[in-house]
């Protein structure tokens, strides 16, 4: 059984571009999976994502032996059976990623109608793709039909993945607009560097460019798709990661007392923590955050106007002067307020009782004139 060669290359590069990309996804969710407090919804997608890559990367490795090697499997169906699983898993994981960031849109634009076409096209791309992978296990001699199905259901994938890009691109531009914190210079560079990130355009143009090589037939298609579930798990990860950059980058140019955990409120740098929204657990997050930078302001320095207790200085000729009260205006206040009363006192009870500075407690008053 001879092979044809340009199939053969494309095949070999695939399967290590396959294995280098599924290296650099498990990096990438054991980092994410040492963030604490992170939503268990959420890092059950993740661990989705490691489930079906693996079977995917290994099924493309086993199909490239048995490729290259020329083995013979038997039946047509044998030897489609790991394209089959291929398409189960792919779809399966760019399902995943395209209702984590169909979910994103819903929680920063609260677009209902937009939010269900977003999800109905997602159940409609898997349900082709589901079909086309059950025909190829079942029909022995209608390949032709499970192809044509396959053709369907990347077109929709395709169509899902550029509304996405689109929809969630445009919210997250307009979200990026105050750069304040960015030099002119490289404001455009890094606005638009994490909008690619962000929205999904680099897997939406993956998508693309698989289609129109599966609608010409080329032989490219096969490395394309190949490679395309690792561009959605790695597409995803860099939404949950490269925030953490840009939101200690900015909290650390900010000249406040606040954790630098907690979300930047100014502009929408970041990706887990969006114009003050944490994508990813949701508004508990959020308010916790508004609590924490509540308690973090420190209260005001010692210049605050104190109108009454300077008042209370100005008409008691038996207070010390401003310059020896006690730095603790709380307890002056309490003293002041427990003080006897001078008005109900006779003029030799005022010359016998002790003055306000030889009271007990008092260490920082002067001794009052007899």
């Amino acid at each position: 059984m001879s092979t044809n060669p340009v199939v053969s290359s494309l095949l070999m590069a695939s399967s290590y571009l396959n294995v280098g990309f599924y290296t650099l996804e498990l990096v990438l969710c054991r980092r994410y999976f040492k963030r604490p407090n992170r939503p268990l919804l959420y890092k059950s997608g993740v661990a989705a994502l490691i489930f079906f890559d693996t079977v995917c990367t290994l099924t493309i490795c086993v199909n490239v032996i048995f490729f290259v090697l020329a083995i013979p499997l038997g039946s047509m169906v044998a030897s489609l059976s790991p394209t089959s699983v291929i398409i189960f898993m792919t779809y399966c994981t760019a399902a995943v990623e395209q209702a984590i960031l169909c979910h994103l849109f819903h929680s920063l634009t609260k677009n209902v109608f937009i939010s269900t076409v977003l999800a109905s096209l997602i159940l409609i791309h898997m349900g082709f793709a589901f079909a086309s992978g059950a025909l190829i296990l079942v029909l022995d001699s209608e390949v032709s039909a499970a192809l044509t199905i396959a053709t369907v259901s990347s077109i929709t994938c395709a169509a899902t993945d550029i509304l996405i890009a689109i929809c969630l691109g445009c919210k997250v531009w307009k979200m990026l607009s105050p750069v304040d914190r960015m030099t002119p210079a490289d404001s455009f560079v890094r606005k638009f560097f994490l909008l690619i990130v962000s929205s999904g355009l680099i897997v939406a143009a993956n998508t693309l460019l698989g289609m129109g090589l599966l609608l010409k037939h080329s032989p490219g298609f096969a490395f394309f798709f190949s490679c395309q579930g690792r561009v959605y798990s790695l597409t995803l990860l860099a939404n949950f990661l490269v925030g953490v950059h840009f939101q200690r980058e900015t909290s650390t140019d900010t000249v406040s007392t606040r954790s630098p955990r907690g979300p930047s409120m100014i502009t929408g740098v970041d990706f887990d923590v969006i114009a003050g929204y944490d994508t990813e657990s949701g508004s508990q997050d959020m308010r916790r955050s508004r609590v924490n930078a509540g308690e973090s302001k420190s209260p005001a320095p010692s210049h605050r106007p104190i109108p009454s207790n300077a008042v209370r200085r100005a008409q008691d000729p038996l207070s010390p002067p401003f310059s020896n009260a006690p730095q603790n205006l709380g307890m002056e206040s309490m003293r002041l307020e427990h003080r006897p009363s001078l008005r109900v006192k006779s003029e030799p009870s005022l010359k016998s009782s002790p003055s306000f500075s030889e009271m007990p407690g008092n260490t920082n008053g002067h001794h009052g004139s007899s």
